[in-house]
């Protein structure tokens, strides 16, 4: 009888641990179902400011205001004098080419300052219309500069936010016709 009853009893624990092992198997493979799918989320962020929000990411596609605002920034970082260059913005042939320039307005005491005026996106290239003030002393000297600017993606960084670099500016040279006016 003693057998019977013991036998009994190592039934009843095996059927047990067999539903508890199933049960816990089914919780753990929900478990991982629901972190898999938490983890591929885009994270929630909260800025701690004076008042507490969710931070919209910023989407890899680029607006036109901020290639608009990229364009001031980096005109204003290759033409003009007191600027602080960022070197991520510009081409390396770009960064070239403005301290060749600021060493021949230097040498003959002169500062330059480019103002954006219009800007045109036309897909990897844009139209600016600019006007270039030149300084010698208290004197200053204004003329229309028009430039064409190639730029292209990079990756985002805290130094250029926009994730843009200006590769090649040129100069618009307008057209004139047969009586010497401009078109």
């Amino acid at each position: 009888m003693k057998f019977i009853e013991a036998w009994k009893s190592v039934s009843r624990e095996n059927l047990l641990l067999k539903i508890f092992t199933i049960t816990l198997s089914i919780v753990s493979l929900g478990a991982v179902a629901v972190a898999i799918t938490e983890s591929s989320k885009e994270p929630l962020v909260i800025e701690r400011g004076c008042k507490d929000g969710a931070i919209r990411l910023a989407d890899k596609d680029r607006t036109d205001q901020e290639v608009k605002t990229f364009i001031k920034e980096a005109v204003s970082a290759r033409f003009n004098s007191d600027a602080v260059v960022i070197s991520e913005m510009l081409a390396v042939e770009e960064n070239q080419s403005r301290q060749n320039e600021q060493k021949e307005l230097s040498a003959r005491s002169m500062s330059q300052t480019v103002l954006v005026r219009k800007i045109d996106i036309q897909g990897g290239e844009v139209k600016t219309e600019t006007d270039r003030i030149i300084s010698v002393g208290d004197v200053r000297s204004a003329f229309i500069f028009p430039i064409t600017i190639q730029i292209a993606k990079i990756q985002r960084t805290e130094t250029n936010p926009y994730g843009l670099q200006a590769i090649k500016f040129v100069q618009v040279v307008a057209a004139k016709d047969k009586s010497g006016a401009t078109k």
